[in-house]
């Protein structure tokens, strides 16, 4: 309202035009942003939006301008950048400026190259042994194969029935997000089996038989391993041959296989048995003995026979007979009518036999007593004679003989085969258990008439 101050106005006051205020409410600047996801593999783009209530928006990562609008876009982030948005407020009324949205941090994982081997705990084996196999990898699931088949799942597999030859490997599936690639295979591992064996051993001795004492050595032929020996069940040695000189007739050897071979049908094995042949060493010796009634003294142009008695004389003897040294026969029994009083008979004997101690024995010698055919004593009795009724009894006798129908004057004398006087005079009864076994000669004489008993002792 004017109120005028001139002289000359119209009208004292006056009413102006009327002006109608608008008042706006006060704004505050607000924004916030999102990530469509903020863990990423390395290179991986990331889109950002902004949500704001009007004005500008610019860009920000670790503190720097990177863009503006209301949307940002990167694939260049590293692991912990810092991202957000700044409002530049575009209200006449605004509280301020400017305003910062929240803050969005990056994680960035780096990127993983799937890897998986694997290891067995053998990879030569026996026919039907287990394996084990064991992978290791940065992360997935494992599938086994065998020459490229499926056969398990996991971090293990196990197997009793693979070949020779046959061929393991595992394939990775990657659980991570950041793979290289999706699957990867492992090491192949090569299976060897081993066929079984079995083991073997044989022995033999470089001799048939020994003597007693002689060294004999034995040889094993076998199969891969260690050899032990034994005699008599006892261990006597190790190593592939044995040699010994302390056996006796009789005594086994054999031997024993530990085998080394990998895949062995039995761990052990028994050679065959050799039972030892031990001779006792021979000392051979030969006697000569009469027989068939011969006996000495004998009158002339009597057949004498004589038989050699052999020890150790082994299988093939050979007995040769001498008269005063000179050959007269050979074989065991010699038999001569034409003994001369006085000459010496000997029996020489030859062994073959490998363990006698000598290959010749000889008798002791046997001297002729031959009497003269007109000697009285070569003029025997009869039956029909004085000596008719005699008789000697037990015959043979263990000792104590007797002797009936002896004559008043009739004498007895006793003597051995070869013709040496043992005893004289002897009494109706008398006793010779204290002689050795053998054959005696009894003389019954009276006078000229002489007659010979052949005496058996047990």
């Amino acid at each position: 309202v004017l109120t005028s101050n001139s002289s000359c106005a119209s009208q004292s006051t006056a009413n102006s035009n009327v002006e109608t205020i608008s008042v706006s409410s006060a704004v505050t600047p607000s924004i916030s942003i999102v990530s469509d996801k903020n863990q990423i593999c390395a290179g991986d783009q990331v889109s950002f939006t902004a949500t704001t209530n009007g004005g500008s928006v610019s860009w920000r990562v670790n503190g720097q301008n990177v863009g503006s609008g209301m949307n940002y876009q990167s694939s260049s982030l590293n692991d912990g950048d810092k991202v957000r948005a700044v409002l530049t407020s575009n209200s006449s009324c605004a509280t301020q400026s400017t305003a910062n949205s929240n803050q969005v941090t990056i994680n960035v994982s780096s990127s993983v190259t799937p890897s998986i081997s694997i290891v067995s705990d053998k990879n030569q084996i026996c026919a039907g042994d287990q394996v084990s196999f064991t992978a290791t990898t940065n992360g997935g699931s494992v599938s086994w194969r065998v020459n490229g088949q499926t056969v398990g799942s996991g971090m293990n597999y196990q197997s009793s029935s693979l070949n020779d030859g046959d061929k393991v490997r595992a394939v990775l599936t990657s659980n991570s997000s950041c793979a290289t690639q999706s699957t990867a295979n492992s090491n192949e591992e090569s299976i060897n089996v081993i066929s079984y064996v079995t083991p073997s051993i044989s022995i033999n001795a470089n001799k048939a038989s020994v003597c007693e004492g002689e060294q004999i050595i034995f040889n094993a032929t076998a199969s891969s391993g260690a050899i032990e020996w034994f005699v008599n069940g006892n261990s006597a040695g190790q190593g592939t041959a044995l040699q010994l000189s302390s056996l006796v007739n009789g005594d086994e050897v054999h031997a024993e296989l530990t085998s080394d071979e990998q895949c062995p049908t039995v761990a052990k094995v028994s050679s065959n048995m050799e039972t030892v042949l031990a001779n006792r060493p021979l000392s051979p010796s030969v006697s000569i003995e009469l027989e068939n009634g011969s006996s000495f003294p004998a009158c002339s142009n009597t057949k004498m026979e004589f038989r050699a008695e052999g020890i150790d004389q082994g299988a093939n003897p050979n007995f040769y007979w001498k008269v005063n040294n000179v050959v007269v026969g050979q074989g065991a029994t010699y038999s001569s009518s034409s003994l001369k009083d006085g000459q010496e008979l000997v029996c020489e004997m030859t062994v073959t036999e490998s363990c006698a101690t000598k290959n010749k024995a000889v008798s002791i010698p046997v001297i002729a007593d031959v009497l003269d055919a007109n000697d009285s004593q070569c003029i025997t009795s009869t039956e029909a004679g004085v000596f008719a009724q005699l008789a000697i009894f037990p015959n043979p006798t263990g000792g104590l003989v007797t002797v009936e129908g002896m004559e008043q004057g009739t004498q007895l004398d006793l003597y051995s085969l070869y013709g040496t006087l043992l005893r004289q005079d002897l009494d109706a009864e008398f006793d010779i258990s204290e002689l050795p076994a053998g054959t005696y000669v009894v003389k019954v004489s009276k006078g000229e008439q002489v007659a010979f008993h052949k005496l058996v002792k047990n």
